[in-house]
């Protein structure tokens, strides 16, 4: 894990991130292609004057993202709230410079690099499932990294 700015988005060819200076991190985890009764969105905030932090959570009013000055951009994709045997957690970290990060585990070790563990976020598959997607992961080295 690097330090600097991460983004997340269904779409493979980044949704905007190569324009804005991302490249390409792997898959984060696997999603809901769709929206069905067991799945919930995951919305994406957006703060410009933060040096482009996104924020993704599953309450739709954002959490404190508004009071914060980030702005509702869309419904990045669709998790779970309850997981399954086959499922796990989507961890939620928080980094003052550079915003948040989403992991499945303690394998990126977020917490060396100075990120404060906010919650789990979510569930999610780490493997292909049957009607899920990747959800991938983009990232953006800053100049105070």
């Amino acid at each position: 894990m690097d330090l600097g700015l991460y983004y997340y988005t269904i779409q493979p060819e980044g949704d905007g991130a190569i324009p804005s200076g991302y490249s390409y991190n792997g898959i984060a985890c696997y999603v809901s292609g769709s929206m069905n009764a067991a799945t919930k969105p995951l919305y994406r905030w957006y703060h410009a004057n933060r040096g482009g932090h996104h924020f993704y959570t599953t309450d739709p009013t954002g959490e404190l993202a508004p009071r914060d000055g980030y702005k509702y951009e869309l419904e990045a994709c669709y998790v779970w709230l309850q997981g399954n045997p086959k499922q796990r957690p989507l961890h939620r970290w928080f980094h003052n410079k550079f915003g948040h990060f989403y992991t499945l585990g303690d394998t990126d070790f977020p917490n060396t690099l100075n990120y404060i563990y906010e919650k789990e976020a979510c569930y999610v598959y780490d493997k292909q499932e049957p009607g899920t997607i990747a959800l991938h992961r983009w990232f953006r080295a800053t100049l105070d990294s």
